[in-house]
């Protein structure tokens, strides 16, 4: 398996075989660092769970944490559909939803084991203008290209902005659109909106431990796309741009997702819940079947870092078009033909 690999060969070997990951990324890892490469220690931390055993949880989400802050560049499989869109591979698995500090409601406050049985792949990056308008033959966003003089973006290229002000039936039909091309057909993609738990799962980067954010228990503006005037626990104020920018601005999460906090809230399936928590650990959740509002993840350019948080949510009207509201897209992981 490994003589003349590459690492995009390995990557591809998860994508393609997923029930061989766990050994896939054991022999990524040797590979890695036979070579003297850093990212080994990553690919360990987060894929094996028998990777020093004796260190506390907290500790293993802080040191991928300082590993990325470092500048190491996670060790991602990545599928490019027939538009351009990057999407990662979000691992099935166990994780913690719901983060005890959240105090603002009950709900808000939950933690609950969740498993995910299936693996998953998630935009890279919320869907930009271009990708939008490239499906959906428009661009709804307030925040796009100026085109006269006074404008807050007169002349600035927005085509890798956010898509904003897009309401829930214009993402569900986007998915359904980028489904029927022709190529995304012929690939056997098929293209929806996260589910609260999806997006959660893919927000923490495989954490254990209910970290407020994938980078961790503080929050500046050099780190996300929010209201800089409002950070997080020890973080100091910094600036705010007050409106969206281009996807991909600040550093990923060990998935390799960018904007997870920030930017735009992010549309999820999921109708918003003010039940009682199930018994855990609850399998492949998918919220209740009938509701008023629709859960949106991720906070904003507008709101203060406290909103952004991985377990933040709240509950939007769907028909709402609003510019501090967009989504990314998942689908189920294709069954690819063996090389």
């Amino acid at each position: 398996m490994v003589r003349g690999m590459t690492e995009s060969d390995f990557l591809q070997h998860i994508l393609e075989a997923p029930q061989e990951a766990a050994m896939t990324w054991k022999v990524l890892a040797d590979w890695l660092e036979e070579r003297g490469d850093p990212r080994f220690e990553l690919v360990r931390l987060c894929h094996d769970p028998n990777y020093l055993p004796q260190l506390p949880d907290a500790a293993r989400d802080e040191r991928v944490e300082r590993l990325l802050e470092s500048g190491l560049a996670p060790c991602v499989p990545t599928l490019v559909n027939s538009i351009g869109m990057r999407l990662a591979l979000i691992p099935a698995g166990a994780f913690l939803l719901g983060d005890p500090t959240l105090q603002e409601t009950p709900e808000q406050n939950r933690v609950q084991m969740v498993v995910l049985t299936r693996p998953f792949l998630m935009g890279v990056y919320p869907v930009t203008q271009a990708e939008f308008e490239q499906v959906m033959g428009h661009n709804p966003s307030r925040f796009r290209t100026g085109q006269r003089a006074g404008q807050p973006l007169y002349r600035v290229d927005t085509s890798r902005f956010p898509v904003d002000s897009a309401n829930f039936a214009d993402a569900q039909t986007f998915c359904r659109r980028l489904s029927a091309l022709e190529a995304e057909r012929a690939a056997g993609r098929v293209y929806r909106l996260p589910t609260d738990a999806e997006w959660e799962r893919a927000c923490r980067g495989g954490a254990r431990t209910s970290r407020a954010f994938h980078f961790g228990m503080s929050a500046s503006s050099r780190q996300a796309n929010f209201d800089g005037s409002a950070p997080f626990g020890m973080a100091a104020p910094g600036p705010c741009l007050r409106r969206t920018c281009q996807v991909g601005q600040y550093p990923p999460n060990a998935y390799g997702l960018h904007d997870m906090h920030g930017n735009v809230w992010e549309w999820c399936q999921d109708w918003c819940s003010e039940v009682p928590l199930q018994p855990s650990p609850v399998t492949n959740p998918r919220g209740p079947r009938r509701g008023t509002t629709r859960v949106c993840r991720g906070g904003s350019y507008f709101n203060p870092a406290s909103r952004c948080r991985s377990a933040y949510r709240i509950g939007y009207y769907p028909g709402g078009h609003n510019d501090f509201i967009g989504f990314r897209v998942v689908c189920s992981l294709p069954k690819l033909p063996r090389r």
